[in-house]
C-alpha cells in the first residue's frame, strides 16, 4: 500500500497507483466519516496498456543487385505492457515506400513478445528476384520495406507505426538476347528450327 495525496476538493482516482488498496489522507475521511486512523479503500485503475510494436533496428548493404543474396539486422520491441501473440515480421522489395500488393515479398520471421520487451538483436538472409522478374524496371533505387505484425494480428495501442522503407540502389543487369527458335519457310515449305548449344555461335537443328 502506499500513501496517495487527494486534496477535499477532488475526488477523482490518483494517479500512479496500481490495482489494489491505498490510504486516503484524512482530511479527505472527514468528508465521508469521522475516524482517527487510516481508512483503506480500492480503486479500480485503468486496465493494462495494450501492446505497441514498433521497429528498434532495420538495417542494410548500402547497394544490391538483382538476384543476390543479403543479411540484414533488426530489433523489433513491444513498447506496450502487455504481450503479444505470435507475428510476423516481413520483408518487401518495392518501388516506392509504401507496402501494397505491387511489392514482392522476400520472406517472413514469426515472433511473440512480453510486455515492455525486445527481440535479441537479430539477423535476416533474403533475396532478390533475379534481373529477368518482370518486377525490375532497369537500374534505380527501389526500397526494401519491413513490416511488423504484417498480417494485423495484433491489437495495439498505435497501428501506424509498424513499418519501415529504406531507399537504396539496385543494379538490374539487363536480360541477354536470345533466340530458342525459329521458323523457315523455304520453297512452299516450313522448318521449324531449334538452337544447338556451340559455344560463340548460332546454330540451328531445322526439321
Amino acid at each position: 500500500m502506499q500513501n496517495s495525496n487527494i486534496s477535499l476538493s477532488t475526488l477523482g482516482e490518483p494517479t500512479g497507483v496500481e490495482d489494489g488498496f491505498f490510504y486516503i489522507p484524512y482530511d479527505f475521511l472527514a468528508k465521508v466519516q469521522t475516524s482517527s486512523v487510516g481508512y483503506i479503500a480500492f480503486i479500480d485503475q485503468p486496465g493494462a496498456v495494450l501492446p505497441d510494436l514498433t521497429i528498434g533496428n532495420f538495417a542494410l548493404p548500402a547497394q544490391l543487385s538483382a538476384g543476390q543474396q543479403f543479411q540484414v539486422l533488426y530489433v523489433v520491441r513491444n513498447a506496450g505492457q502487455t504481450g503479444t501473440s505470435v507475428f510476423f515480421v516481413r520483408w518487401y522489395i518495392s518501388k516506392d515506400n509504401i507496402i501494397d500488393s505491387s511489392d514482392i515479398v522476400l520472406d517472413s520471421e514469426g515472433w511473440q513478445l512480453p510486455g515492455l520487451s525486445r527481440t535479441p538483436d537479430s539477423k535476416k538472409i533474403l533475396t532478390l528476384p533475379i534481373g529477368t522478374d518482370p518486377f525490375w524496371q532497369g537500374n534505380g533505387t527501389y526500397y526494401l520495406c519491413m513490416k511488423v505484425d504484417a498480417d494485423d494480428t495484433v491489437k495495439e495501442s498505435d497501428e501506424g507505426n509498424n513499418a519501415a522503407a529504406v531507399a537504396i540502389p539496385i543494379d538490374v543487369p539487363a536480360v541477354p538476347f536470345e533466340v530458342s527458335s525459329v521458323k523457315i519457310t523455304h520453297v512452299g515449305k516450313e522448318y521449324n528450327c531449334q538452337s544447338v548449344a556451340i559455344p560463340n555461335s548460332f546454330h540451328y537443328r531445322c526439321a
